[in-house]
């Protein structure tokens, strides 16, 4: 099967690192990478010593070239012509998340690769895992019984230069390129809101669509969308809560809580970042550690393997339906509202800001279940509520003005 990657910068240089360390690249060659600016790679020395050929676009690898399974790892608003391309090309297509910015984008790639009749996945890798495949299909087998609530806690930092004005983090809409909508919900800890409604789906490739969905955002930074963000929503009697900034003083990794009525899943927090199941009569089931590169792989693995056997991806359009219509009515229902100046703190080496005291604000609302509003922040705003169901497109029409 002949491989091509789509970016190898940024994320695509960890892709560079999970095609060569976990792909067998003689049965299925790496025949080419597109990248405009290759120099920028560090993996540019590998790919000349490889005999690894190098395009400047999509137009020019299949001007010469053909491929079976595309790799794209690019900014947000190149993903839904290039998938398009790709297809047109023969290809079928493993993009990294968001799949689009937009949902009417998705539902249009939907279309596009029934009538191609190509494997369209979408690269949120614990949908393709071995540690939460298995952990789905216990809970789907009702070995831990009725779900009863569903949370995360994520306070990754960003330095300055993540949000570099050049580039396409933390920004809403290009005039010449598009739509991005990048936040901290969208993109940076998307997998982890997404991990949450995939884990709660009815069945193994689908995601669960909440009720409802409540909350506020919040940004530190001098940027076109939010760095912070707090959710509640329910499906099936299951709350769910998702609570991520970028910008609070101590920098963790994910954590979440899984409640049922026969015992609760724990990744984080102690854990050594493994899901441990634990039981009322004291047993532990471990599953295993979601975030390793062996973990991570597995989406490109699995995804070769549904191009050879003909099997839909664990993570389609329209799994990630669910978060997409999230994340666009929260662009299009919330209210992103900047924290106090007076609680900005700036950091050196490396250069970065904090909000004073919002880590442990962040972690109150995780732990006992609630949102700013409901704790007395001082910061707080008003939380909004919407249901994700109806959003079937973004216009997008106050961001235009």
């Amino acid at each position: 099967m002949k491989l091509l990657l789509a970016g190898i910068s940024g994320y695509g240089s960890y892709y560079m690192k999970l095609l060569t360390e976990y792909v067998d690249l003689e049965k299925n060659p790496l025949c080419g990478v597109v990248d405009p600016y290759p120099e920028k790679s560090p993996w540019l020395s590998w790919l000349k010593e490889h005999g690894v050929p190098i395009y400047p676009s999509l137009k020019a690898f299949y001007e010469k070239n053909t491929a079976d399974l595309v790799f794209l790892a690019t900014p947000i608003a190149l993903h839904k012509p290039q998938i398009l391309e790709a297809m047109e090309h023969g290809s079928h297509v493993l993009c990294e998340k968001p799949l689009t910015a937009r949902i009417q984008d998705a539902l249009e790639l939907k279309e596009a690769r029934d009538h191609f009749g190509k494997m369209l996945g979408v690269g949120f890798q614990w949908s393709f895992c071995d540690t939460m495949q298995r952990l789905k299909q216990d809970i789907l087998a009702g070995v831990f019984g009725r779900p009863l609530s569903f949370s995360t806690f994520i306070s990754w930092k960003r330095d300055d230069s993540y949000y570099d004005p050049r580039g396409w983090k933390g920004k809403v809409y290009d005039p010449e390129k598009g739509w991005y909508l990048d936040s901290v919900a969208t993109n940076a800890t998307a997998h982890y809101l997404h991990g949450l409604l995939f884990l709660l789906g009815d069945t193994m490739d689908t995601a669960a669509m909440p009720e409802y969905v409540e909350g506020s955002v919040y940004r530190a930074r001098p940027i076109e969308s939010f760095d912070t963000v707090f959710l509640r929503g329910e499906y099936k009697g299951c709350r769910i809560l998702y609570t991520a900034t970028h910008v609070g003083e101590i920098n963790e990794n994910p954590t979440f809580r899984l409640v049922f009525e026969k015992g609760e899943v724990v990744f984080g927090d102690g854990t050594g970042q493994k899901v441990v199941a634990r039981f009322p009569d004291g047993q532990e089931t471990v599953y295993g550690m979601p975030q390793t590169d062996e973990e991570n792989a597995k989406k490109i693995l699995r995804m070769v393997e549904c191009v050879e056997k003909k099997q839909a991806p664990a993570c389609s359009v329209e799994t990630i339906l669910p978060h997409l219509a999230i994340c666009n009515g929260i662009f299009d229902r919330f209210q992103t509202v900047d924290f106090p100046a007076v609680l900005l703190e700036k950091e050196e080496n490396p250069s970065s800001l904090h909000v004073k005291g919002l880590y442990e604000e962040a972690r109150r609302c995780y732990e006992e279940g609630i949102l700013p509003d409901e704790g007395n922040v001082s910061w707080a705003v008003p939380s909004r509520r919407f249901d994700p169901k109806e959003i079937t497109s973004f216009s997008g029409d106050t961001y235009l003005h």
